[in-house]
């Protein structure tokens, strides 16, 4: 089972934050804090769910939605895609 939470989990973007910490819990045993929380999303709706979830959002400008659109959502860092994987884990932490 995986470990995280995606868009059709859920049509309630906010829901998926608490989807992807009840399977960590279930399939892990491990419970995370808002810290440690971290939604990498590619939508401003996504950029909201983390923010309305308490939990940091990772921005990527592969979809329709700009990098600037993703920053004036909120996203504390944006990425205009996914191929500089040493960044994106830096940023998660």
């Amino acid at each position: 089972m995986q470990v995280g939470a995606y868009g059709d989990d859920a049509s309630d973007r906010s829901a998926l934050v608490a989807i992807a910490r009840r399977r960590a819990l279930e399939v892990r045993k491990i419970e995370f804090d808002d810290r440690s929380v971290v939604l990498v999303g590619d939508t401003p709706h996504d950029i909201s769910a983390a923010l309305g979830a308490g939990v940091r959002a990772i921005g990527v400008a592969t979809g329709h939605s700009s990098p600037e659109d993703l920053a004036e959502a909120g996203a504390a860092d944006v990425l205009q895609d996914l191929t500089d994987l040493r960044t994106l884990r830096k940023m998660v932490g």
